[in-house]
């Protein structure tokens, strides 16, 4: 029920913020706060506290993202306030994120490697990753021992295992079936 909430109010900040023709400025902004709400927990727990008046907190966002972002975030905000949903912020912005960048014909994808990437190994994977999704990739290199060695890629719903792990692992099940 929430993920579903969630989607409508991102589309509805979309539909306001790509009428406008500031829909990236909008995304920007809301991981900025994003940003601002995990190294602060407490900034985000006060707003989400139902102890504390609406007015109260409405002046607290005014306060503190006033000049600092456009006035349609900080109107969502007040609307997510006077909705109580401001506990949905994140998966708002992860759905406004989405709809932003299918737009604009972009997509994340993350290459899990035991080791980082070299900058150079990153563009051409970015490159041919861009060629087989047909959108403009973005990639980001996450380590993980455990991987061994290869590269697990995520990118939207689609992952493509390439990991000494996983290798490894199919050939165990290979030894297990042929034992049997």
């Amino acid at each position: 029920m929430a993920e579903l909430v969630a989607k409508r109010y991102a589309q509805a900040l979309f539909e306001v913020a790509y009428e406008s023709k500031n829909h990236k400025e909008v995304q920007e902004e809301l991981l900025s706060l994003v940003n601002i709400f995990e190294t602060n927990p407490s900034f985000y727990e006060l707003l989400k506290t139902p102890l504390i008046p609406k007015q109260e907190k409405k002046q607290v966002i005014k306060d503190v993202l006033e000049g600092r972002v456009s006035k349609e975030v900080i109107n969502f905000c007040y609307i997510l306030l006077d909705k109580s949903r401001e506990g949905l912020f994140f998966d708002i912005t992860k759905h406004f994120k989405k709809l932003s960048d299918d737009v604009e014909n972009m997509t994340d994808a993350v290459a899990i490697t035991a080791i980082p990437m070299a900058p150079d190994d990153m563009v051409r994977l970015e490159q041919k990753l861009s060629n087989i999704s047909k959108k403009q990739v973005k990639l980001i290199n996450e380590v993980d021992a455990s991987v061994v060695g290869g590269i697990l890629i995520k990118i939207g719903d689609k992952v493509i295992d390439g990991t000494i792990r996983s290798r490894l692992w199919n050939i165990k099940l290979q030894l297990t079936e042929m034992i049997i």
